[in-house]
């Protein structure tokens, strides 16, 4: 059997109308009141059913209605008044972006209103004191966290995050002739570099490819953390100054890390791609070109920034 279509309903609604009968209204004259031939007039009406039942269900529903307001008065139609109740609303996840440095990050959880200014710096110190590590920046995992007792509590989950993320390379090391400390500052500085995890690996091996070397690594990102200079074009000024975390002009790395690195990051750090290219540059696509030699960087230079 076929289902019914919309054409089967229209003729079942019309059969229904057809069979629908009529009720006759009798209004009677008034007494006494006789026609041509003496006899009391009446006279008949007709309505359809359906119309006079609808007409008996309307003047029901009045009179319950008025019924109701005269029990209960304005009660019915008073509006109903919603009681405000306070709630207090846990605090959720802090998002770390990868790169923030730890005043950024200090700066960011006394925003949210999380922490007296200065706290989390207060507390990473501690945590690095009470580990051995050699220095605090780069040693905390950016990431998203939940925010539960105190600056303290924050900066140790951070500072263990990284560790958990280090441990399955840490045979990686020997190999690579690094320290952990190292990984961490190299990890920093490529997090810097591209936000793209997939070109991290690449540009890890180039630092590695310079180091064993004795090249310069010539990452501008490190000048810019010396010199507190993320939001402004850098000068020539800026790269004849003679400090640290000057890496032009300066071989080896910088003497900490200059950010907290993700964990893309910091396994690309532990983990490079092998290749024996020393140069990259970023496209305004952001397409990362890379160059065995001085000359081919030229080229790359030439093709994709000039």
């Amino acid at each position: 059997m076929t289902p019914p279509t919309r054409e089967d309903a229209k003729k079942i609604v019309a059969k229904k109308k057809a069979q629908q009968g009529t009720v006759r209204l009798v209004k009677v004259t008034k007494k006494g009141k006789k026609g041509k031939k003496g006899k009391r007039v009446v006279r008949m009406i007709q309505i359809p059913l359906s119309l006079f039942i609808s007409s008996v269900v309307v003047i029901a529903l009045v009179i319950g209605l008025l019924l109701a307001w005269q029990v209960t008065g304005y009660r019915l139609l008073k509006p109903r008044v919603i009681q405000e109740v306070a709630i207090e609303v846990p605090i959720g996840g802090v998002i770390i972006y990868g790169g923030y440095t730890l005043e950024e990050i200090d700066t960011l959880l006394f925003n949210k209103k999380l922490i007296k200014r200065g706290e989390f710096l207060k507390a990473t110190e501690e945590v690095t004191k009470e580990r051995g590590l050699p220095f605090s920046e780069g040693w905390f995992l950016s990431g998203t966290y939940p925010f539960e007792d105190d600056a303290l509590q924050f900066a140790t989950l951070l500072q263990d995050s990284l560790n958990s993320g280090v441990r399955p390379y840490l045979r990686n090391l020997e190999q690579l002739e690094v320290t952990l400390s190292d990984v961490v500052i190299i990890a920093s500085m490529v997090q810097r570099e591209t936000n793209n995890p997939a070109q991290m690996p690449q540009i890890a091996q180039v630092i590695y490819n310079r180091l064993k070397e004795g090249m310069s690594l010539g990452i501008d990102a490190t000048t810019r953390y010396g010199l507190k200079a993320w939001d402004r074009p850098l000068t020539v000024e800026d790269f004849n100054g003679d400090f640290p975390y000057d890496t032009r002009r300066r071989k080896g790395l910088p003497p900490t890390g200059i950010g907290a690195p993700t964990l893309e990051a910091l396994e690309a750090a532990l983990n490079p791609t092998p290749h024996d290219y020393f140069y990259y540059l970023h496209d305004k696509s952001g397409t990362l070109h890379m160059g065995k030699t001085y000359d081919e960087h030229k080229e790359n230079i030439a093709n994709y920034l000039n």
